[in-house]
C-alpha cells in the first residue's frame, strides 16, 4: 500500500506541466509588467489568465492534499497499526509480569513457612531419636 501511494503520488502531473505555455518560464515572470503595458483590453485577458492560474493552483493543491492523504493512510497501515498492536502486547505482558511478581512473593512466603515446618519436624525427629537411643541403652 505504501508503494502504491508513492507510485500514485509520483505519477500525478505537477503544476508546471498543467500551466498554459503562455504563462510558463520567463514569460510568467514578466506577466504583470506586460499586462500593465498592453492596455485595458488586454487587462481583462490578464485577469482571466490570473483566474485560470488560481484555478490550476487550487486543483494542484487538491491533488497534493489527496496524495498526502494516500501517503498518510499507507503510513498508518504500515507503521502505526503494528506499533499500536505492539503497545497493546507490551501492556499485556507488563500486566502478566506484575501478576507473576505478586505470585512469586506468595510462593516465597509459602516456601519459608514450609522450611519452618520442616525444621520443627526435624527437631522433633531428632528428639525422638535421642529418646530411642536412651531407651535402647537402658535395655
Amino acid at each position: 500500500a505504501l508503494a502504491e501511494g508513492v507510485a500514485t503520488f509520483a505519477s500525478q502531473p505537477s503544476a508546471a506541466t498543467m500551466l498554459p505555455a503562455s504563462v510558463t518560464g520567463a514569460s510568467f515572470a514578466s506577466f504583470n509588467d506586460s499586462a500593465a503595458s498592453l492596455g485595458v483590453a488586454h487587462a481583462d485577458e490578464a485577469i482571466v489568465a490570473v483566474r485560470e492560474l488560481e484555478t490550476l493552483l487550487h486543483q494542484e493543491l487538491r491533488i497534493v492534499h489527496e496524495r498526502c492523504a494516500l501517503l498518510q493512510d499507507a503510513v498508518d497501515e504500515r507503521a502505526f497499526i503494528p506499533l499500536r498492536r505492539a503497545e497493546q502486547r507490551l501492556a499485556d505482558h507488563d500486566t502478566k509480569v506484575e501478576q507473576l511478581l505478586n505470585d512469586t512473593q506468595d510462593w516465597s512466603a509459602r516456601v519459608e513457612e514450609h522450611e519452618v515446618r520442616i525444621g520443627v519436624a526435624r527437631s522433633k525427629l531428632d528428639a525422638q531419636d535421642q529418646r530411642l537411643s536412651l531407651l535402647s541403652d537402658r535395655l
